[in-house]
This record gives structure tokens, C-alpha cells and sequence, in this order.
């Protein structure tokens, strides 16, 4: 059985991780798909725009978020919880096709634009939290080498 349910490798390009995709990819049970574009930081993007918008400043000073005729009405009603369950659903689906649901046992994908984001941690820890999985990060190469 694999020791995590989803994997992450986050690196930068011409690093050797299309190798140790293929090279997981041979471990039965294993599919890790490549580069997306990040549709997981897009994922970990909006649910913080959900989470500022039910805590916003200007809710706050309006007082009441239950009046249809405010701007920030229903914010702090959106439910973050089943936004999160319903994303880590979401990530699982789109990576792994459901006639392969019950045959994967660690799926994931690898990606080369992450270093570029600031929150890179923080989009990190979000997935591991969503996936009960591991974020790896192999060793990065020096810029323009």
C-alpha cells in the first residue's frame, strides 16, 4: 500500500522531473499526471478569495451580511468547510479517470510553475491538508544553468 494517497512534486523545468514521473508511474497502483498549468493553485487561489471575502473588512463595517441589499450579503454564510471537501473531491476526479478510481492508490501530478508563486508554501500545505498527501521538492537547479 503506498505510505501516501497523493503526491505533489514541485520543481523547476529541465530538472528531472518528467523522469521521476515515469519512474513512479511504473509503481503499480501509482498515476502521476504531469504539468496543468496549475489548476491546483488556481484551487488554493479561490478558496482564499472565499475565506477573505466571508471575513472582508467591509462586511465588517457594514455589520449585517444577511441583507440581500448589502454588497457582501451571504459571505460569511459561504460554508469553507464543504468548499474544501468538495476541492479535494474535485483535484482526485480530475486527475485520476473514474474507471480507475478503485485501482489508484497514489495519484498526483508534477509541476514547474510553482516555484514561481509567492505563496508557494502556503499553496503547499494547502494540498497536503486537501490530499493527505506529500508535497515533494526535489533539489532546485541554480537559475540559468
Amino acid at each position: 500500500m503506498a505510505r501516501f494517497k497523493s503526491l505533489i512534486i514541485v520543481c523547476h523545468g529541465r530538472s528531472g522531473s518528467t523522469l521521476l514521473q515515469g519512474i513512479l508511474n511504473a509503481i503499480p497502483g501509482f498515476l502521476i499526471r504531469g504539468e496543468n498549468h496549475d489548476f491546483a493553485a488556481g484551487l488554493y487561489m479561490a478558496y482564499r478569495r472565499i475565506k477573505r471575502a466571508a471575513s472582508a473588512p467591509q462586511a465588517a463595517r457594514l455589520g449585517r451580511t444577511d441583507d440581500p441589499s448589502v454588497p457582501w450579503y451571504g459571505a460569511a454564510d459561504i460554508d469553507q468547510q464543504q468548499l474544501l471537501a468538495d476541492m479535494t473531491i474535485l483535484m482526485r476526479n480530475v486527475l485520476v479517470p473514474r474507471a480507475q478510481q478503485s485501482s489508484v492508490l497514489c495519484y498526483g501530478f508534477k509541476e514547474i510553475r510553482f516555484p514561481q508563486i509567492p505563496q508557494l508554501h502556503d499553496v503547499s500545505a494547502f494540498h497536503h491538508a486537501r490530499t493527505r498527501g506529500c508535497v515533494a521538492y526535489p533539489e532546485p537547479r541554480e537559475p540559468g544553468t
